[in-house]
């Protein structure tokens, strides 16, 4: 089992905090496998690149499915650790 720290959008971040958004969609450029755990840490983008906030959540992933995605895509479901 694979930890992985992942950047993502505020916007993406808060229904991910809150429950209504329970996957991601992200390349696979990691082997995301069930059982792995992702550090998501919220950035904000700027002209000059990405800054972080200082807020994450990790969660553990519970299923990945790369299902009508776009190649090297997949989209893994999000569950509590």
């Amino acid at each position: 089992m694979a930890n992985h720290d992942l950047k993502i959008l505020r916007t993406y971040f808060e229904p991910v905090v809150s429950g209504k958004k329970p996957f991601e969609i992200r390349r696979n450029d990691r082997g995301f496998q069930e059982g792995d755990t992702v550090r998501l840490q919220e950035v904000l983008m700027d002209v000059g690149g990405y800054s972080y906030t200082g807020r994450e959540v990790s969660k553990r992933i519970t299923y990945v499915t790369d299902f009508e995605q776009r190649d090297d895509f997949v989209v893994f479901g999000l569950g509590d650790l």
